[in-house]
């Protein structure tokens, strides 16, 4: 598609103010927040605690914990009790299908959840075994949310083509018209094209960039000459992916047209690819904020390069190998290109494919049709084979939602009472003392404790547990100081960093620096170099530096204290003005080398706090000062998976 000049100008100048937008964006991040499931983790490994939660909630006022939401014979559930079940277990509302499928694949109605505490499953078994306490308390609540039962599911030899078809064509007419006009607010194309055919292509777009990265700091500086600071990062990945010397591209269709059509500058190729995607100009903004919170934190040394800003480079680069990677998957699938106008139209002709595809990778489907749904796929590939069986299929599912909508709204709301019941300990003779206003006051409670307000209680209790420990840890004092936390650019300061200097011929083979101008011969040295830096971590991974022992030991004599005074020079903790100084070891360190990291930093700490020793240190130029501590701590890191 052709545009006008001036169109073309006016299109450049939208993306830079998009562009300045998100800068200003980036420059005010949101706190890293950890996934629920991590919390859950730290309050099972006891890293917090139901006093820390508490506090938490004191610190919340305007949740008004202390509140009665229903009163019972023998307690009263206050909105505190209701938050901590929803806090410590998933009270989530799962669709009609999700709960057809617990109902038929897990019998959910006839076991009590693995997750509810002891007590409570006893307070539910007072009335008898599990399987008739449990199914007593499902029919009491939908007896008194007033609920129809879900129906037994449809079976497609069952279904004739016909008015079901009819409304099926509608539902994906509808459906498709909503995934697509929704790309930037809620997704973008790879989510889109994933959502239909199970494929994700982050990880081929982000192993791709870790190689292009790799390659640039691998010139040590080269890069951040004049002429290539104005290439700019992008131009830099440009010269790089025309002389691909790895064969990564090579796999994708096309890939040589598109890389050679890029323009010289990083807005106008941002440009480019929106228009060669075919989004339309309005979807613009929220498609590059979504890409932008896609983008993996990149290497201090690869974000000063250029004049443009690196964040623009960097959604050049993305859309550009967005475009690639997903013109292959389409290209495999459906044999079109990834575009929306392409996509689009396949699927309004092929409108049973969109409907199989999409239930299917939504993973909502019972196992039967899960099965006969990849069968179809694999034997077929697309609806222009085997079209009557895709008919057939979605037809079937069509039926089987249409029976499973028949289902009131209270009927998810009563799987969030159901478990909320469980937790609290409340079994069918409890609830039928209830009514139905007072179940519907609880779920009301679960529905106002959204993420926003959990995150905010879940945060607030992790960070009481760390600051009672570090206090617990700390000397007796009145108050909690300031504290200097000295550390190395390693993820751990867990052993003297002392790297052996290669030899003259070793390093210029390992980092060549002579390559500037000549991206090809980096890219290339790169991988010449790959097996000796290969060999270089595993020696350090098999034959890890350890603590000089005799600067472990109990024993004071000189070749001790001169072992210690050395470890402290080489570790960068020879000269600090901090009051406490923390020795930190991090969980990610396995097995018996990370329990023996812990171990040295606990006999180091408590070496370094004697006075005798830092008395004797002073021979040896190193002061440590009175009012200085060594702390020793176990640090996790809590990774986002």
């Amino acid at each position: 598609m052709r545009t006008s000049t001036a169109q073309t100008a006016s299109y450049y100048n939208q993306v830079i103010e998009i562009l300045a937008q998100l800068g200003k964006t980036a420059d005010n991040p949101r706190p890293l927040a950890l996934p629920e499931t991590r919390y859950r983790q730290l309050y099972q490994q006891q890293r917090i605690t139901r006093h820390d939660i508490a506090t938490a909630f004191g610190q919340h006022p305007h949740l008004q914990p202390e509140q009665t939401v229903c009163a019972l014979s023998a307690r009263k559930i206050s909105r505190q009790d209701i938050y901590q079940a929803a806090l410590l277990f998933d009270l989530s509302a799962p669709s009609t299908n999700q709960l057809a499928w617990l109902r038929d694949e897990m019998a959910t109605f006839k076991r009590i959840q693995p997750d509810v505490p002891a007590t409570p499953r006893q307070q539910l078994l007072a009335g008898g075994d599990e399987a008739s306490a449990i199914q007593a308390l499902w029919d009491a609540l939908l007896d008194k949310l007033e609920c129809t039962p879900l129906e037994e599911d449809v079976q497609p030899d069952d279904v004739n083509i016909g008015p079901v078809h009819a409304v099926l064509r509608q539902l994906a007419s509808t459906e498709l018209a909503r995934l697509l006009a929704g790309l930037g607010d809620l997704h973008s194309l790879k989510d889109f094209v994933r959502a239909l055919s199970g494929v994700d292509i982050l990880d081929a777009v982000h192993q791709h960039l870790q190689q292009v990265c790799a390659a640039v700091l691998a010139a040590n500086g080269a890069w951040t000459t004049p002429a290539h600071q104005q290439q700019g990062l992008y131009g830099l990945w440009r010269t790089l992916a025309r002389q691909d010397a790895s064969l990564f591209l090579h796999q994708l269709p096309d890939w040589q047209n598109i890389i050679a059509d890029l323009p010289d500058d990083a807005v106008t190729a941002i440009v480019q690819q929106l228009q060669c995607l075919e989004l339309a100009p309005a979807q613009w903004p929220a498609y590059l904020r979504r890409l932008s919170q896609e983008l993996p934190d990149w290497p201090q040394p690869l974000r000063p390069l250029g004049e443009m800003p690196a964040h623009t480079d960097m959604l050049a680069i993305r859309l550009t190998l967005d475009r690639l990677w997903l013109n292959q998957v389409c290209h495999d699938v459906w044999k079109i290109e990834a575009k929306v106008g392409s996509l689009h139209n396949y699927f309004q002709k092929n409108q049973s494919e969109f409907w199989v595809r999409l239930q299917l990778y939504q993973g909502q489907l019972p196992e039967y049709l899960n099965q006969q749904a990849q069968a179809l796929i694999i034997r077929s590939g697309s609806e222009r084979q085997c079209r009557t069986d895709w008919q057939q299929l979605a037809d079937a599912l069509v039926l089987r939602q249409r029976r499973l909508a028949r289902v009131p709204d209270q009927e998810t709301g009563s799987w969030q009472l159901f478990r909320l019941c469980q937790h609290l300990g409340l079994n069918a003779d409890v609830l039928q003392t209830l009514e139905k206003t007072d179940l519907l006051a609880l779920l009301s409670v679960v529905d106002g404790f959204n993420w926003d307000e959990r995150e905010k209680i879940w945060r607030c209790a992790d960070q009481h547990h760390y600051w009672q420990a570090l206090r617990a840890a700390l000397p007796s004092q009145q108050g909690l100081p300031d504290l200097h936390i000295i550390h190395q650019e390693d993820c751990l300061v867990t052993r003297p960093l002392v790297v052996p200097q290669p030899s003259s011929g070793l390093k210029q083979l390992c980092q060549p620096t002579q390559c500037y101008g000549q991206p090809l011969l980096a890219y290339l040295s790169l991988y010449l170099c790959a097996p000796i830096l290969l060999a270089k971590v595993l020696a350090n991974i098999l034959l890890p530096a350890s603590f000089p022992q005799s600067a472990l030991t109990g024993a004071n004599t000189d070749h001790d204290i001169h072992s210690l005074a050395q470890f402290l020079q080489q570790a960068g903790l020879a000269q600090h003005g901090a009051d406490f100084v923390i020795l930190v070891a991090s969980e990610c360190l396995d097995g018996q080398y990370g329990q023996n990291r812990r171990q040295d930093f606990k006999s180091l700490a408590k070496r370094l706090n004697q006075p005798d020793i830092r008395m004797q240190l002073t021979r040896h130029g190193i002061f440590i000062p009175a009012n200085t501590w060594f702390l020793a701590v176990d640090y996790d890191t809590m990774p986002i998976l």
